[in-house]
């Protein structure tokens, strides 16, 4: 136990050099560019992690009309408007040099008499982003946080020393965690990069020894099949409507949310009450894949592996199960691919809500293999997969190890010996 009496509450205002927002350039979207200064948004911006998708960029005449908010290393970025309220994050190295819009806080500490990457972990810890949210919540209109509470918030410090120590402990956990998702976009892109070479420029093993076909969806290999996605699904399902609910009960009910991300947090995946009739209707099983059908991300999709819990999805997904005889491995990259996405966007019509039934979601053509060469498609990379989803587990333990520490840390209720030994435990 740390001696609490020797931390004291500051304000934000004391230790920082800057708390400040910028906004958006003339032209909004119109006005961004493929490569530039990088403008930071509150999209980009989530808890312990910057999301480079989506990420815009202006000119050099822009980003002097935002030179006043310009992002400087280990600066923290603290979104301050809508849904996102409170979301915090690290600016990345690499994203730099870049500005923020109105939508996004620099809050810069000095260095001298505080941590950053300490005080960015208070902010991230349940005690303090609950009193954020309830201050964003305080909003005549929506959630938001002016200049003013940002400035006004408080948090407790030890001394720099103390604070430098504890948070190298939390970024330790964080610096594995980033590791394993590098390896796990590599292992994507190594299957996704297969499966391309294989299915959509046709170079799979012994393909100079085969004659091309003509087809309805054009030229195809000789023993090939011209169809729909829809014909290698065994079934196609919509989910359970129900309730979410936190409490440990019934199955993880997956949700289009869970699916977005590149990873699903299993942990964060709320329960519900099971199904009164035909439970196994809606359960998910390893090899299965789901599609949103509705919203800004219909059409994006997740197989399931075989580690996932007990869980059904929602309403708002289309669950597909591919024929035994059929490889899930191929289908699942086929509809986790940019190809896909693309395809379902183009047949979603002009409406407001974008939204697609499962005839469309399923009628994506393509050119079906013999099972032989999906079977050897399969062996290659399920290895790849599976290491994959062995990582994505390591991370789930290691996110919830450290945020397990996180508000024990930051409070001075364990001490900084007992966590660098958790740490070096996590580590092997």
């Amino acid at each position: 136990m740390l001696n609490n009496t020797l931390w004291k509450p500051v304000r934000l205002e004391s230790i920082t050099s800057k708390i400040g927002s910028g906004a958006t350039p003339r032209g909004g979207k119109e006005s961004y560019q493929h490569v530039g200064i990088s403008l930071i948004r509150s999209l980009n911006v989530y808890d312990f992690h910057f999301e480079k998708d989506g990420l815009a960029h202006i000119d050099e005449g822009q980003a002097e009309q935002l030179a006043g908010v310009t992002v400087e290393t280990d600066d923290i970025l603290l979104n301050i408007t809508g849904a996102s309220v409170a979301r915090c994050c690290m600016v990345p190295q690499e994203v730099l040099p870049a500005r923020v819009n109105q939508h996004v806080a620099i809050v810069r500490v000095k260095k001298e008499i505080a941590d950053p990457a300490f005080v960015f972990y208070c902010l991230n810890s349940p005690r303090y982003k609950s009193q954020l949210l309830a201050l964003a919540q305080g909003g005549a209109t929506r959630e938001a946080l002016t200049k003013e509470t940002i400035e006004n918030f408080q948090v407790s410090l030890p001394a720099l020393s103390v604070q430098q120590r504890l948070s190298s402990v939390l970024r330790a956990y964080d610096a594995l965690i980033k590791n394993n998702t590098r390896r796990i976009k590599i292992l994507e892109e190594m299957a996704q990069m297969i499966y391309r070479e294989w299915f959509v420029s046709l170079r799979f093993p012994g393909h100079e020894n085969v004659e091309m076909v003509k087809s309805e969806i054009g030229s195809i290999p000789k023993g090939w099949r011209a169809g729909l996605l829809r014909d290698m699904c065994e079934s196609i399902d919509y989910g359970y409507t129900a309730s979410a609910v936190q409490k440990p009960i019934g199955p993880k009910l997956l949700r289009i949310t869970d699916i977005v991300p590149d990873t699903i947090d299993w942990p964060s995946v709320p329960h519900c009450p099971p199904p009164d009739r035909n439970p196994q209707k809606y359960r998910l099983l390893d090899g299965d894949i789901v599609v949103a059908r509705t919203g800004a991300t219909t059409g994006y999709a997740k197989r399931l592996n075989k580690h996932h819990p007990e869980s059904i999805f929602a309403s708002y997904l289309v669950r597909l199960r591919v024929k035994p005889e059929h490889s899930n491995h191929m289908v699942g990259l086929l509809v986790e691919s940019d190809d896909y996405k693309r395809f379902i966007k183009a047949n979603l019509g002009g409406a407001a809500q974008p939204q697609a039934n499962a005839q469309v979601l399923t009628s994506m053509p393509i050119a079906v293999p013999p099972v032989q060469i999906q079977s050897e498609f399969s062996e290659i990379v399920k290895p790849l997969l599976d290491q994959k989803e062995i990582l994505q587990i390591k991370n789930a333990n290691l996110r919830q190890t450290r945020d397990l520490f996180l508000p024990k840390l930051v409070s001075g209720e364990i001490s900084v010996e007992d966590s660098e030994t958790e740490a070096v435990a996590q580590s092997v």
